[in-house]
């Protein structure tokens, strides 16, 4: 349903504007964060988050080959909200037992993230990379080994990079690993360095 729902809300609008003029000049120079109203046709929004959820949208239009019409755009909500769901039943038991369809059925009943999906607001594919991020700390904090850590610094830096906001997960990841971290403290506290450099990495 939520594909053949037209974006109408203020936010996905601007985001839709931003990267149908960088799909437009095939760069995101002077055009992203858009404040140069001599190139952006007038349209000015002094963002602070990275230009990763408008590069998404504007991956999508190069994909389906216009942008002149949303598309491709409306299935990046649909995609990390079944995204998020499908890792919070795996996390909740999967097909084992009715915790994984419960807990994965409640997750998308969400009342505030099917608003959020349908209006195609940028949230959702934050939301989810947190949801895959935090619910991997716990399988993280048995095992902080380089590698694992590697990966979660990715997702909590792919968080950051389409939202500013993303950058809170970083304290919240740190009290998380000081309360369910195991192994040796010098073993913790390497693992804990690699996500931070990992997630950094990631946004820049």
């Amino acid at each position: 349903v939520n594909i053949w729902v037209p974006p109408y809300g203020n936010d996905p609008l601007e985001y839709m504007t931003v990267a149908r003029l960088i799909t437009g000049k095939m760069a995101l120079s002077g055009v992203y964060p858009p404040i140069d109203t001599s190139v952006t046709a007038g349209f000015f929004c002094p963002w602070t988050h990275p230009p990763g959820f408008v590069l998404l949208m504007s991956w999508a239009q190069l994909l389906q080959g216009d942008f002149y019409n949303a598309g491709a755009i409306k299935f990046i909500d649909t995609y990390f909200l079944a995204a998020g769901a499908f890792v919070v039943f795996v996390f909740a038991g999967g097909a084992l037992n009715f915790r994984g369809i419960i807990a994965a059925t409640l997750y998308i009943l969400t009342p505030l993230l099917l608003t959020q999906a349908f209006e195609h607001h940028i949230d959702i594919s934050r939301i989810g990379l947190w949801t895959g991020a935090f619910l991997a700390v716990t399988a993280w904090a048995r095992d902080p080994r380089p590698l694992p850590s590697i990966a979660l610094g990715i997702l909590f830096g792919l968080g950051w990079f389409l939202h500013s906001i993303g950058l809170i997960a970083l304290p919240i990841f740190l009290v998380l690993a000081v309360i369910v971290g195991q192994g040796t403290v010098r073993s913790r506290l390497a693992g804990i360095a690699i996500v931070f450099a990992s997630t950094v990495a990631t946004v820049l």
